[in-house]
């Protein structure tokens, strides 16, 4: 399992082998003293036991490059309202360049981080 620096942007996605009823939200995320925190969702009407150790999510740096974008379209709006994307008429065009950039990473780890697994 892989670690990534302090203060370092990863996008979490789920593994594709997890039971069917796992669900990984889609997640950017910061890493805050080696951890970070992402969304498990049981889609089951029943309990489920996720083991310590079970692999749930691939992590992948996001360069901060993937970043630049947004930056240089804050510096030039001129409301605050206009400053973040929000809800389904915001701009999403961010979302797309950090997924890109990240999809796009040399060499990207798969394997997860230890962030990802239940404790």
């Amino acid at each position: 399992m892989g670690q990534a620096p302090d203060e370092t942007t990863v996008l979490f996605e789920g593994l594709p082998e997890l039971d069917a009823n796992v669900k990984i939200a889609r997640t950017l995320c910061t890493v805050h003293e080696g951890k970070a925190v992402v969304e498990v969702c049981n889609a089951s009407t029943g309990d489920l036991v996720l083991s310590k150790g079970t692999a749930l999510a691939a992590a992948t740096v996001v360069p901060k490059s993937a970043f630049d974008s947004l930056n240089a379209d804050q510096e030039s709006l001129t409301t605050e309202s206009d400053q973040m994307p929000s809800g389904s008429g915001g701009r999403t065009t961010w979302v797309d360049s950090v997924i890109s950039a990240a999809a796009a990473a040399t060499n990207p780890s798969q394997d997860p981080m230890p962030a990802s697994t239940p404790r």
